[in-house]
């Protein structure tokens, strides 16, 4: 668990230089590589309750970061998606966060993976 804390701090205060809080590149890295998604998806995929989910798109939206999807098929549970600003943050900062964790994180042997995959 020190493990995961003292990589996850280091990853945090590197985005935070970027202006990105962690929370907030893990929702732009899902909308990005996963398209528009509902906030219930959203929610599951972070591990955070819904209402949590709520308030923190309201932010990204306010931030010009994220939109409703002109597709949602209610207006009551819209679904969301990267705006360009959100795209071209993203873009800006993910080949940055890709170098800190491979510099920051081992490669596993063969064997290793297995045994995590076992896991999953």
């Amino acid at each position: 668990m020190n493990a995961f804390q003292t990589l996850y701090q280091s990853f945090e205060e590197a985005l935070l230089k970027n202006g990105c809080s962690y929370s907030r590149f893990q929702l732009l890295f899902f909308l990005y590589f996963e398209g528009s998604l509902a906030p219930v998806e959203i929610s599951k995929k972070m591990l955070v309750t819904r209402s949590n989910i709520s308030m923190f798109l309201k932010r990204m939206i306010g931030d010009g970061l994220v939109t409703e999807c002109p597709e949602s098929s209610s207006v009551k549970r819209p679904c969301y998606m990267l705006t360009e600003e959100g795209n071209r943050l993203f873009e800006r900062i993910f080949p940055e966060h890709i170098e800190r964790v491979k510099v920051s994180m081992p490669i596993l042997p063969a064997r290793s993976i297995r045994m995590l995959q076992k896991l999953a």
